[in-house]
């Protein structure tokens, strides 16, 4: 499930083997399962949880592996390091590495290594010490260079490091390394968020960010809890970031007095026939992204399905006139556009006329 971006079922499903480990699995199985649901709990912004699993799988290998096994230290450290930088705790997150940094100073390989450093360039960009972040970073970067399979969270965070730090042109390189190692047409998890939200820091490109956006709400869409969708988006602060860039880039919603849908036709209009409906003309970003991959007419028809779509969530059916008027073009347009829309299996409901989708 955690493979094809349901967490919220892999979640559930490393609770539960968790709870049957602690029953009577030995110290491998426990740990794993520690590590595994801390891991996917940190990921939905499930932070406390995520923390005090945490900080259990520390402290049981503290009690029961050797003193000189630093490998695995360093990997459930790292986890917790991991977790405490989720949460936006920077100081925690470096702190959590600390016993072990004499040790990592060493160290030249691993995936354990990398992510170690990785979370300690991270910490420091949260602590709003860039350069410091950076030359941590491009250690990260040296040694993810070294290993075998797609790592592209430290060129991620080297680009990251780079553009706050005024290096664009590395920036772009370490951005398009990332690129490399990211598969797109997987799940969209955070890299794709990250990647899109990164180019568009980078260049200024209001479809890049409507892209990181996308993906990010397509990821939270899979929790089946709204509670979840929300800490999904609300409590990892790269998602807050997106979500803010994205609704700064909106224009405010129109608000316009329509008559309910169960009002029939044929008779006088009264007060009590209509109904406050807030419309979307412009998406910003997103709008921008269509209209330069597909045209003015497209997006004149994506934004008409868009307001009838809204208006039949707030109870109401717009005349072709109301249509006409928030997209500024004539009502022969709108049947026009309609026409196409109805032909091309969307539901069209207005006054005039009720065409569930196909």
């Amino acid at each position: 499930a955690q493979f094809t971006g349901d967490w919220d079922t892999a979640h559930q499903l490393h609770e539960e083997t968790l709870a049957q480990q602690r029953l009577g699995g030995g110290f491998y199985g426990l740990t794993t399962a520690l590590y595994n649901t801390a891991n996917s709990a940190s990921f939905q912004g499930m932070h406390e949880v995520a923390l005090a699993y945490a900080t259990e799988l520390v402290a049981l290998a503290e009690r029961e592996l050797a003193a000189d096994d630093y490998q695995k230290k360093l990997q459930y450290r790292a986890l917790l390091a991991q977790c405490y930088e989720q949460a936006g705790e920077h100081e925690a997150a470096a702190a959590a590495l600390a016993p072990l940094r004499d040790w990592l100073e060493r160290q030249e390989q691993g995936a354990a290594v990398v992510q170690a450093w990785q979370i300690i360039g991270r910490a420091h960009l949260g602590l709003g010490e860039a350069e410091v972040a950076y030359e941590v970073l491009r250690r990260a970067v040296d040694l993810a260079e070294g290993l075998s399979g797609a790592y592209a969270s430290p060129f991620l965070a080297l680009a990251q490091a780079c553009q706050q730090t005024g290096r664009a042109a590395e920036a772009l390189v370490a951005l398009t390394e990332a690129g490399q190692r990211i598969n797109f047409d997987g799940p969209s998890m955070a890299n794709h968020t990250h990647y899109f939200y990164l180019r568009y820091l980078l260049n200024g490109a209001v479809a890049d960010l409507a892209r990181a956006h996308d993906c990010l709400v397509e990821q939270a869409d899979r929790f089946a809890h709204p509670e979840k969708r929300a800490d999904y988006v609300a409590r990892i602060t790269l998602h807050r970031q997106v979500r803010a860039a994205y609704l700064a880039m909106r224009p405010a919603p129109l608000r316009v007095r329509l008559v309910r849908q169960d009002v029939p036709l044929g008779r006088p209009l009264v007060a009590e026939d209509y109904v406050t409906v807030d419309w979307t003309v412009d998406a910003g970003p997103a709008d921008a992204a269509l209209q330069a991959a597909a045209g003015e007419a497209t997006l004149r028809r994506q934004r008409l399905a868009r307001l009838m779509a809204e208006a039949r969530a707030q109870g109401a059916a717009p005349t072709y006139g109301d249509l006409a008027q928030a997209l500024q073009v004539s009502e022969r347009t709108i049947e026009r556009d309609i026409k196409q829309l109805a032909a091309g299996g969307h539901a069209i409901h207005t006054r005039r006329r009720q065409v569930p989708p196909t």
